[in-house]
């Protein structure tokens, strides 16, 4: 009866091809779940997944509207409009999904590790402890017992700082910063190769075909080498760095992710009809 089990079930729907009960599912989950972007955005998952874009893009964007934090809302905003042709707006959305990743992976080091000393807390060494045997236990910090609240600390926790911004093609959307201590001026390359979690790959790979759309090719073999060392053996990321080296004229490097990419589905169509064309372009010129 929960909103969890109901999406749960809408999902399995969904794979079976059953969109209806998918979306009678993901329905009964908001009735449950009242004021949750989830359902919405499951939603729009299921319209862009059977190709209806424009009802895909209604609960797309007021699943993001609900929650902004969320990266997720905005990797799917960015899979819509690829799927739109739109691709400068799909690379602010995959950009601000790893960004809001990356910033809410930095929130918690700064909350548990680098913050310890400099906001607020200190850290109880195992030489110090037996000396600090005084401290209260109420002082102590429920979640980690060797760490104190400094009592004349006026440094206030993070706080989640909503504000609007505009994506290229000029559409105001809101957006949430999650922490006072985040490091905003990150640059694009920077929140892609901090991204370490393999769970983004497909993202960082969407942001690559994006940018290599745009013919931002540099930017695209960032996008792809990220995905190659997240997924070593996904021949698709080696096939599209060798095409956008290809296409940037850099034919010894490209043969080289052909060959990788082959090595891995030596069957791949794709990569093997441009290999022949990379291999003759390289004995011409």
């Amino acid at each position: 009866s929960s909103a969890e089990c109901w999406i749960g079930f809408g999902c399995s729907f969904a794979v079976c091809d059953e969109s209806d009960q998918a979306l009678a599912s993901f329905r009964a989950a908001q009735n449950k779940y009242a004021g949750s972007h989830v359902p919405l955005l499951y939603m729009g998952m299921e319209y862009l997944r059977t190709n209806h874009l424009s009802l895909a893009g209604h609960f797309l964007t007021s699943a993001q509207k609900t929650d902004a934090s969320d990266p997720l809302c905005c990797n799917e905003l960015g899979v819509w409009s690829y799927r739109r042709g739109d691709m400068e707006d799909a690379a602010f959305w995959f950009l601000k999904a790893l960004r809001l990743h990356v910033e809410a992976e930095s929130s918690a080091l700064t909350s548990t590790d680098e913050a310890l000393g400099m906001e607020g807390y200190i850290l109880l060494s195992s030489e110090g402890r037996g000396k600090k045997q005084q401290v209260a236990q109420e002082s102590l910090d429920p979640v980690s017992p060797h760490v104190k609240r400094r009592s004349d600390s006026n440094v206030q926790p993070p706080s989640t700082v909503l504000c609007a911004v505009k994506t290229p093609s000029g559409r105001s959307i809101s957006a949430s910063i999650v922490g006072a201590t985040i490091d905003n001026t990150l640059a694009d390359t920077e929140c892609i190769e901090r991204c370490n979690d393999k769970f983004w790959e497909p993202t960082i790979f969407n942001l690559g075909q994006s940018y290599r759309k745009m013919r931002c090719y540099s930017e695209a073999i960032v996008c792809f080498e990220k995905s190659v060392s997240l997924n070593p053996g996904s021949y698709s990321a080696y096939a599209a760095m060798g095409f956008a080296k290809h296409l940037s004229g850099d034919v010894d490097g490209a043969i080289d992710s052909y060959h990788e990419a082959l090595s891995r589905k030596p069957e791949d169509p794709f990569s093997s009809e441009m290999l022949t064309r990379a291999l003759s372009e390289a004995v011409t010129y």
